[in-house]
């Protein structure tokens, strides 16, 4: 659960007290209605790159806030960096975008300064006890034994209630900062690193004739809306390499798949046909194979 479903629900809206004390009603209820309204949006899919709309009527039928409480609200929030709001589309609609990391700090921290202000109170709280006790110790001295061992097992119950608070409120400051972590990490995930065609072309062949037979095959896959993946190009790639030993039939069995509109790469068809031998042309229409045949003739020699 991360900290805007702390935040939200459906049929009530949860007040944060450290929040409402550092920010007040107005701001606290504006950002707690975007952290319910942004939980719609997120489980319906229907967040447009973390962003979701919202009008000033939807908002103040919800939580009773003016258009100009619901501004100075956004103001404040924008001032810490952890709502941002713009207008776009067309009509025109009023979009808000929360930075869950920043809010995560920003609880984080208020918490860690409320149990700062715990461990300042009780301290004072432990000090004036021990001090009463000093005086009445004092002033009825006449006391018997049991009344003081009465008064120190009160004192150390006090402890104990106190210390078992701090416990409960570290566990929750640790919790917000192991999610604090968490977002850090998927946020700072790199992203991988896609090649163009282009580039997986040039690291293939420095033969020009080939990278620009490839491209055309490229070209052709998407003109017959059929286009490739980079995997799918690498995949065609190293079949190519076990279909062709050169460049000259490589670039044949691209050129045939282009001329053929096929999406693969298959090996050359057998253009060797046999063809019927023609016969050999006679020297005249006579018959006479040769000129000395023709001249052996006519003269008798």
């Amino acid at each position: 659960m991360n900290i805007l479903s702390i935040l939200a629900s459906d049929n009530y809206i949860v007040i944060n007290r450290d929040l409402l004390k550092k920010y007040g009603i107005n701001v606290t209820l504006m950002l707690c209605e975007l952290a319910s309204e942004y939980n719609y949006f997120d489980k319906n899919g229907k967040l447009e790159n973390g962003m979701f709309y919202s009008t000033i009527d939807n908002i103040s039928e919800r939580t009773g806030l003016s258009k100009y409480q619901q501004a100075e609200a956004l103001k404040a929030l924008d001032e810490d960096g952890i709502v941002k709001s713009v207008i776009k589309g067309m009509p025109a609609k009023r979009y808000f975008k929360i930075d869950v990391e920043e809010l995560t700090k920003q609880i984080a921290n208020i918490s860690l300064s409320s149990c700062k202000e715990i461990r300042k109170q009780a301290g004072e709280k432990l000090e004036t006890k021990n001090n009463d006790i000093k005086l009445i110790n004092k002033s009825n001295n006449l006391k018997d034994k049991e009344s003081k061992k009465e008064e120190s097992n009160n004192t150390q119950n006090q402890q104990v209630e106190i210390s078992e608070e701090l416990k409960q409120m570290q566990k929750e400051i640790e919790q917000l900062k192991a999610e604090n972590e968490k977002l850090k990490t998927k946020k700072e995930k790199p992203k991988k690193q896609t090649k163009s065609y282009d580039e997986q072309i040039a690291e293939y062949t420095g033969n020009e004739e080939l990278q620009n037979a490839l491209k055309a095959f490229v070209q052709m896959r998407s003109f017959i809306k059929k286009p490739m993946t980079e995997y799918a190009l690498k995949l065609m790639l190293k079949k190519l390499d076990e279909l062709g030993d050169n460049d000259t039939t490589k670039i044949a069995i691209i050129n045939q798949s282009i001329t053929h509109n096929w999406q693969g790469i298959f090996p050359l068809k057998d253009e060797n046909t046999k063809q019927e031998k023609q016969p050999e042309k006679k020297y005249d229409q006579n018959g006479y194979e040769s000129e000395e045949e023709f001249m052996k003739m006519f003269y008798g020699k």
